[in-house]
């Protein structure tokens, strides 16, 4: 059945990436066709180039995850069956099967942090766009960090108050799910972690596993208490959920919903509470599969606002002309 779910999970996001490579090339178009520059290289396009290559690479390692996601399963199945007939000693046919599957693991939480890397560089070269398609003063130093600050504190800007009102939930996801976890804990580490993985068996899921290593921290039930006093800022029905329930007794688990709950917490001063204790404790990703969608749903939605924006806006858009 899993192997079924995974294929319709590969085929739904391959046609979101098609869809986004659409929307992207449709953005660059309608700027085109509305100021008709003479021929330059211009920085609007050059970003828009290099946000379609990012999308199109995004792609790639989607469809790696994917297929070695298949090819994991099919192995732990085997793995499985070598275990109810080999008791004692492992034949040599099993041992390959055991470490074809620790290749295989290796390669998808390899390409799960280069979906974390290149989604960053996707997300960056998105917020290059926005900026200057829409006018923002100095737009080559716009970063996503910069861009989700400048919506945190409503910056006056009609086409900024209209992507934070629609996609409020997915920019601070993708920023705390996205953008913080590879500064923290693949590009920067600068502390030890505990770096793992995890899946089920007979499941689908893959999620990179980042916590905090045994005996580390020196004030770690106070981090506990500070995790367990943010259960208000959880979703409701993780508050209401009875005591015992496991995302609600593990601080951990909490600590990861909250994360995945960053869009629905209103106050700034609060998120930055959530990242500061992430930053501690560590955390458990999300799927690739889940990252992959949020992911290429925010830039293809983002990039057709910006292209409908656009088209009745043009006296605003700066390309980035050509110094000569």
């Amino acid at each position: 059945m899993s192997l079924t779910v995974l294929g319709e999970q590969k085929n739904k996001i391959d046609a979101l990436a098609s869809d986004t490579i659409l929307s992207v090339n449709e953005w660059s178009k309608i700027i085109l066709d509305s100021l008709k520059p003479p021929p330059g290289p211009y920085a609007f396009f050059n970003h828009n180039s290099h946000l379609l290559e990012r999308v199109k690479d995004v792609r790639k390692i989607l469809t790696r995850l994917f297929d070695n996601r298949i090819k994991l399963r099919t192995l732990d199945e085997e793995i499985e069956r070598f275990r109810q007939t080999e008791k004692t000693n492992r034949s040599e046919k099993s041992n390959e099967v055991f470490r074809n599957s620790h290749i295989t693991n290796e390669y998808l939480k390899l390409d799960f942090e280069c979906l974390y890397i290149f989604g960053n560089t996707m997300l960056d070269q998105l917020s290059l766009c926005l900026a200057y398609s829409i006018g923002i003063q100095e737009p080559q130093n716009i970063t996503y960090n910069k861009l989700v600050k400048l919506l945190e504190d409503e910056e006056n800007q009609p086409f900024l108050l209209e992507l934070w009102s629609n996609n409020k939930f997915d920019i601070l996801w993708l920023f705390g799910q996205l953008r913080f976890y590879r500064n923290k804990f693949i590009i920067h580490p600068n502390r030890p972690w505990q770096r793992g993985n995890t899946h089920t068996i007979y499941g689908h899921d893959f999620n990179l596993f980042t916590p905090s290593p045994p005996g580390w921290l020196e004030n770690e039930e106070e981090i506990i208490k500070q995790i367990k006093d943010l259960l208000p800022l959880a979703p409701k029905w993780l508050q209401e959920a009875d005591e015992n329930y496991w995302e609600k007794s593990r601080p951990g688990a909490l600590l990861d919903r909250l994360l995945q709950n960053l869009g629905n917490v209103e106050s700034k001063k609060d998120r930055s509470t959530i990242l500061d204790l992430v930053s501690l404790y560590g955390t458990t990703t999300p799927t690739f599969q889940l990252i992959g969608e949020k992911l290429l749903s925010f830039v293809n939605e983002c990039s057709k606002l910006a292209a409908k924006y656009n088209s009745n806006n043009t006296s605003i858009i700066n390309l980035g002309n050509p110094k000569k």
